[in-house]
């Protein structure tokens, strides 16, 4: 490489040029060079013997195929003669027999291969073009997403057991020139390799008669795809410096899993998960396929993907609307990975977000998730849509389960900042009164205070959001104002709970113990499973005895059946918990404090 551009790109991001000295010896170019270039040589002969040594005489591409004809309309008859015969006269077996023979040769002449003259060059070429075409797609998918994620990971966890990673940390160069040298750098050779494809790629692209704006469009789509996995790699190689030799496994099987599930096992079939589909690049070779050959459409998308909605907006209708979408998609999910790796690439003991951040965070989630559960109902469809939209709502609660048990992990704080900010807000409060604005500013935004309130602000964000949806939902059970209480009061219980188990973790984190995070965990696991498991062990039934179940963590199994009276009581107790909870927190947390400023003021004595 010349030393010159070597020199610019060191003035411009030494950490680059540093990745680029380590990965770009001759050897491995060699290696990348040979298995790109091999890999397409093979790639192609194999595609090319395969397809067209298969062409018969009743293919498409065959010019005698209408000569033919005749003799598919005479088997197809001698087929049904057949079945007539078995149906109605099983013991005239010579005749059977003698239209099996007939069969078997009108099939040996449709099976007769397609001679040379008589095949359609032009049309077989823009076929096999467009498939080889769709093939490489598809490795460079899986090459750039599943090997660059392996080598990004693998090349930090080593940085972190070589002891270096601390180092570049106090470099003066921002974690952004560092992270982006590295995203740049570690994954060079699989760049090379995949660059090398382009040319053919692009060839067999416009030899199959695709749109070289559309090919260039999937070139910006893949580009997006890797700064968001590969940004990803990077937030899951720092966060999980503690697996030693493990993470690179785990987080490219967790990209390669989540490509295949996304491509064959989840289809669009308007839900929520359908946004998932908009992390895979692939989902945009449909559209490419699609606009030439009806024949290499992807199945699962096949009839569905027109169906696609976004609130209302036919999401689905147009490539262009979908490259769009996908490209706003990486790019706000890029945007936030970035977030969390600045704040922990310095400061590998921070929280990944902060609370001013969860709540813009949720905001944005939140309305994604919505847009893709609110589907237009149809004038002849009307029970279909009242059913799709029952089953968005529990995938809707299924994602803000997940959302909020990760908020709780997020924000909850150790015990030192507990400490750390419950000395300044003592200093701080002395002779005015606990409670005042400060402290109510300082627990929605401090990143030291108790997480409850900020939890709280997120679950209200989220009910803000969905709720209004939901209650405009027509529900014919929802006939009388009593199971109306009742499905408020559920909502109601969900929120408690939720609390409870915030304020429970937040409680736990303030033990002395080293492995507080682990007894909170499995605290939170027993509170959530020992309970419904030991009425389902008791044969207790919430339809004959709902009252255990409403004292339970599912309380949502005894209120179809319960009184609303004693669904109000359970709820009481409930709050009453909660209640309990927060001021045994609020006073270990006065004591801290002040025990903290005595020792402070006694040791400047």
């Amino acid at each position: 490489m010349n030393f010159n551009l070597l020199d610019r790109i060191g003035e411009w991001n030494p950490q680059l040029l540093r990745e680029l000295k380590g990965q770009l010896k001759p050897r491995n170019i060699i290696i990348a060079v040979v298995v790109s270039l091999v890999g397409q040589f093979l790639l192609f002969l194999s595609f090319l013997n395969q397809h067209f040594n298969n062409i018969n005489v009743v293919s498409k591409y065959c010019n005698w195929r209408y000569n033919y004809e005749h003799y598919i309309m005479e088997r197809d008859r001698i087929n049904q003669q057949i079945s007539v015969l078995y149906s109605k006269y099983l013991t005239n077996r010579k005749l059977i027999d003698e239209l099996y023979k007939k069969v078997s040769e009108i099939s040996r002449i449709l099976e007769k291969q397609c001679p040379e003259d008589a095949v359609n060059m032009q049309l077989w070429w823009q076929d096999y073009a467009l498939g080889l075409f769709l093939w490489i797609s598809a490795i460079a998918i899986c090459a750039l997403l599943v090997a660059g994620t392996f080598m990004l990971i693998n090349d930090l966890s080593q940085e972190e057991r070589r002891g270096t990673l601390n180092f570049i940390r106090f470099t003066p160069r921002s974690s952004v020139s560092i992270l982006v040298g590295k995203l740049l750098g570690v994954p060079i050779l699989v760049y090379l390799a995949v660059i090398l494809a382009i040319p053919l790629h692009l060839w067999l692209g416009i030899k199959g008669q695709i749109p070289i704006v559309d090919i260039f469009r999937f070139y910006g789509v893949l580009v997006a795809s890797c700064a968001f996995f590969y940004s990803f790699a990077v937030l899951l190689g720092l966060a999980s410096s503690g697996i030693s030799g493990l993470q690179s496994w785990l987080g490219s099987g967790a990209v390669l899993l989540f490509l295949y599930l996304t491509h064959f096992a989840n289809p669009i079939n308007q839900t929520p998960i359908d946004w998932l589909n908009l992390f895979n690049p692939g989902l945009i070779l449909n559209y490419l396929a699609s606009k030439v050959s009806s024949e290499y459409h992807y199945p699962v998308y096949d009839g569905e993907i027109k169906k696609w909605q976004w609130f209302y907006l036919p999401l689905g209708e147009s490539g262009a609307f979908v490259i769009l979408a996908a490209m706003l998609n990486y790019t706000l999910w890029t945007y936030w990975i970035w977030q969390a790796i600045n704040r922990y690439f310095h400061n590998p003991n921070a929280r990944i977000i902060t609370k001013r951040q969860s709540y813009w965070l949720v905001l944005s989630f939140e309305l994604i998730a919505l847009g893709f559960a609110i589907q237009e109902p149809t004038e002849y469809n009307y029970w279909q849509w009242k059913d799709q939209t029952n089953t968005n709502f529990g995938w809707l609660f299924l994602l803000n389960l997940i959302v909020l048990f990760s908020l709780i992990a997020m924000l909850s704080n150790q015990r030192q900042d507990l400490q750390d900010w419950a000395r300044y807000r003592h200093q701080q409060v002395s002779g005015k009164g606990f409670w005042n604005w400060s402290l109510w500013q300082d627990l929605l935004l401090d990143e030291k205070s108790p997480s409850q309130l900020a939890f709280l602000t997120n679950m209200l964000i989220i009910t803000s959001l969905w709720l209004p949806w939901i209650l405009l939902i027509p529900e014919e059970h929802i006939a009388t104002s009593e199971e109306g209480l009742k499905f408020i009061l559920a909502i109601a219980f969900f929120f408690s709970m939720m609390m409870i188990y915030a304020s429970l973790v937040q409680l736990m984190l303030m033990m002395r113990n080293n492995k507080r995070s682990l007894y909170a965990t499995a605290t939170i696991i027993a509170a959530i499973s020992l309970p419904p498991t030991i009425l389902l062990v008791l044969g207790i039934n919430p339809s004959d005895n709902p009252i255990p179940w409403l004292l339970s963590t599912f309380p949502w199994a005894g209120i179809e059946t319960a009184s609303l009276t004693t669904t109000f009581l359970a709820f009481l107790a409930q709050l009453s918990v909660l209640v309990l909870i927060n001021v045994r927190l609020s006073r270990q947390l006065q004591q801290t404090g002040e025990s903290a400023t005595k020792a402070l003021l006694s040791g400047r004595n």
